[in-house]
């Protein structure tokens, strides 16, 4: 049984010397020269998808490794500026005035509730000698 079948027809062929298509006419050599040509052109746009994507990993990669660099260098900056005695002082200074100023919120809010208290009172007493 001959190989070639026509690839436009499904005509198989009398005998593999043939070069065209007995039913269609269809050129066999023209045929497989398209069809090489057209896997030759897959192929390059598959490896030219291959490389981009290797690119952007790459790309990628040193993002990371940049992003990684740009921490360490921010905590060591950060590490360094603590030991400072100046900034080691106003950090002291800073968490005790925070400190300072949370007890007198909470002064304020005793004294705040306090006040509600007396004012609820009053009324209530002022109430009672209405009746």
């Amino acid at each position: 049984m001959p190989a070639k079948v026509c690839p436009v027809c499904g005509n198989h062929a009398v005998s593999d010397d043939h070069k065209f298509c007995e039913e269609c006419g269809t050129s066999f050599a023209e045929w497989e020269a398209k069809k090489r040509v057209d896997d030759e052109r897959r192929q390059s746009e598959e490896a030219e998808r291959a490389a981009e994507r290797r690119r952007e990993e790459q790309l990628r990669e040193q993002k990371r490794k940049h992003e990684q660099e740009r921490q360490a260098e921010e905590e060591a900056l950060e590490a360094k500026v603590g030991e400072d005695p100046e900034v080691r002082a106003a950090r002291e200074q800073l968490e005790e005035a925070e400190r300072e100023a949370k007890q007198r919120e909470e002064q304020i809010r005793e004294q705040l509730g306090a006040a509600e208290r007396q004012a609820r009172e009053r009324v209530e007493e002022q109430q009672r000698e209405e009746q």
